[in-house]
């Protein structure tokens, strides 16, 4: 009996388990939607308006770079005191050594050089300007050092380091020997064209080397000037310098240079000028300057003085100077 009453409850478990009706979870209702008080809902039956696109802010252009300048310049002006030694230099037939005596005196210079460069094209000019007096006992004031030098060249380049070139220039002092001391007298101007090489670079330091050869025309002007020097003078000539900056530290630096020219006449190929300059030039200090110079100067005999040789022909001439004192770079 207890069995047959347990089979008809597990009988009737397990009919109820097949009917029963299946378990619906309880309906997740959405958030209600704020709406911004600041915007108006929109009528009914229009559409609802998008949300806005908000793009991210525009990148700030990139600052424009400066082209480099074609112009550089550089230079320096000093006051210094100065040691003149000469030689010969009262028959010389340079009128800057000529005049010069051997003294310790003041010094004012000026060394300026502008260039401009847009490739295959440059130019480069430079100014060159000495003024010295001296002055023994009660003797007056005697000029130790005068020069105004200009030169400038044009090149276009051919192809490093070959060019072709224009150049021009003019060479004159304050005042002329004793005892006239005009001024500006005498005056040579010159203009000259040809084909050089140019090196920059070559060494470790800062270094160049220019090496050109043409056909000068130069004529000099001032009464000191004699009848056989006053027509246009047209010949070769051949130009050479060297410069080399050693090193060039804070408010120290190292330069110096050498340079040579030579001029002749195609009416007499024997009758040559020659120039030798150099210097050396050192920046101990930030306007503290020590500076040597050499110019030395040949010219052989003109034709027309082939029966006597006069003063200052055949025979070198030089001046040397040595300065300290302040001095301005840029």
């Amino acid at each position: 009996m207890l069995r047959l009453c347990f089979l008809t409850l597990f009988s009737i478990a397990l009919i109820a388990e097949d009917v029963a009706p299946p378990i619906v979870p309880w309906p997740v209702q959405p958030a209600p939607v704020v709406a911004d008080p600041a915007v108006a809902p929109p009528a009914a039956g229009e559409p609802i308006p998008a949300a806005p696109v908000v793009l991210p802010p525009a990148p700030a252009p990139a600052p424009a770079i400066a082209e480099p300048s074609k112009w550089k310049s550089t230079g320096k002006s000093s006051a210094a005191l100065m040691n003149v030694r000469s030689g010969d230099s009262t028959e010389s037939r340079d009128p800057v050594i000529n005049g010069t005596k051997s003294s310790t005196t003041y010094l004012l210079s000026l060394d300026a050089t502008l260039t401009w460069t847009d490739d295959p094209w440059s130019v480069e000019q430079i100014l060159k300007v000495r003024y010295g007096q001296s002055q023994n006992a009660d003797e007056p004031y005697q000029e130790s050092a005068d020069e105004v030098c200009y030169d400038g060249v044009l090149r276009r380049s051919l192809g490093k380091p070959h060019y072709v070139y224009n150049a021009w220039g003019a060479e004159s002092t304050f005042t002329s020997p004793d005892p006239e001391n005009y001024r500006f007298n005498p005056i040579t101007g010159k203009a000259s064209a040809g084909y050089g090489q140019l090196y920059e670079n070559f060494q470790e330091e800062a270094s160049k080397f220019d090496a050109r050869v043409g056909v000068r025309a130069q004529k000099s002007w001032g009464s000191l000037v004699t009848e056989n020097n006053r027509p246009i003078q047209v010949g070769p000539e051949f130009f050479a310098r060297y410069e080399r900056t050693v090193f060039k530290r804070d408010d120290r630096s190292l330069f110096y240079y050498l340079q040579y020219e030579a001029f002749g006449e195609f009416n007499d190929m024997t009758h040559v000028t020659n120039l030798v300059t150099a210097g050396l030039t050192a920046q101990i200090a930030r306007y503290m300057l020590v500076d040597v110079g050499l110019r030395a100067y040949y010219e052989t005999t003109p034709k027309e003085f082939e029966d006597t040789t006069p003063a200052g022909y055949n025979s070198w001439s030089m001046v040397q100077q040595s300065t300290i004192g302040l001095t301005y770079i840029w």
